[in-house]
C-alpha cells in the first residue's frame, strides 16, 4: 500500500470524514483534489470508488476500482475491490 503524506493525507482524512457523515459527493470532490496530488495513490482510488458505490454509481466505482488494480494487482486494497468488479 502506498503512503499518504503531506497535503494528500490532509484531503484522505478530510474526504473520510464527509464520508462517515454519509456526504459521499463532498467525500468524491475532496477525494479527487487528494488524487490530483498524487494521482497513484491506491488509498484514494479506493476510496473514490467505495463513494460512488454508496451512491449507487457501479460505472464510476468500477472506474476508480479498475485504475487501482492497474496500479497495484497485488495490494490488500486489490483484493478487497477484485470480487465487486468480477460480479
Amino acid at each position: 500500500m502506498d503512503p499518504i503524506t503531506g497535503k494528500e493525507d490532509v484531503k484522505y482524512y478530510l474526504g473520510r470524514l464527509y464520508f462517515q457523515k454519509a456526504d459521499y459527493n463532498k467525500a468524491i470532490k475532496v477525494y479527487k483534489e487528494g488524487l490530483a496530488i498524487n494521482p497513484q495513490s491506491i488509498i484514494l482510488l479506493y476510496e473514490i470508488g467505495s463513494a460512488y458505490l454508496k451512491l449507487k454509481n457501479r460505472k464510476n466505482s468500477l472506474r476508480y476500482w479498475k485504475k487501482l488494480l492497474h496500479i497495484s494487482p497485488h495490494s490488500f486494497l486489490a483484493n478487497e475491490v477484485s470480487w465487486q468488479i468480477n460480479k
